[in-house]
């Protein structure tokens, strides 16, 4: 059956993340059909076409935003004008990814952590494995701190543990 392919926009970074995660080539197309996270978040905010005014918002939010992932849509969504994304839908899609992204490193982490694997070492490994440089907007310290902060406010501990307690120990009391 024929599709028809979208562009959304989002930070360069964030679409190599999406990009590993659907395991995707660089021209690789997100299916909208396959059950997958990613796939069901775009579905979710996929509306009739928008106004003028939000047309002409969105092009102020797409400057934020220099990557792009495609997504298909099928022509029964096309005929039922369900292809549109709001500027706001832009913007709150990035943003849980983005927090998706860090739920998986601060899972990452916390694994790594059961093998005595320093964090600094496990956020290099993370972000190898999903072929994202740092650079630019996304810097090694800018992860390492809002890995820090996710932690913080599931009240997991800070790794440092004190003499009599060993990291397993730890970990089981912040889970």
């Amino acid at each position: 059956m024929a599709r028809i392919e979208i562009t959304l926009p989002m930070k360069p970074w964030l679409a190599n993340f999406v990009r590993r995660v659907e395991n995707l080539e660089e021209s690789g197309v997100i299916d909208l059909k396959k059950s997958t996270f990613v796939a069901h978040i775009i579905r979710s905010f996929l509306t009739g076409k928008t106004n003028l005014e939000e047309r002409a918002a969105s092009k102020s939010i797409m400057e934020n935003y220099t990557g792009h992932v495609k997504f298909a849509i099928s022509y029964r969504d096309y005929h039922r004008s369900r292809m549109f994304l709001s500027p706001q839908s832009i913007v709150t899609i990035n943003k849980l990814l983005y927090q998706f992204f860090h739920e998986l490193l601060l899972s990452e982490i916390l694994i790594g952590r059961m093998y005595n694997v320093q964090e600094k070492e496990t956020i290099h490994r993370f972000l190898e494995k999903y072929d994202i440089e740092v650079e630019g907007d996304l810097t090694f310290d800018t992860v390492k701190k809002a890995s820090y902060r996710l932690r913080n406010s599931k009240k997991i501990d800070n790794f440092r543990c004190p003499k009599s307690q060993t990291v397993e120990t730890s970990i089981k009391m912040a889970v």
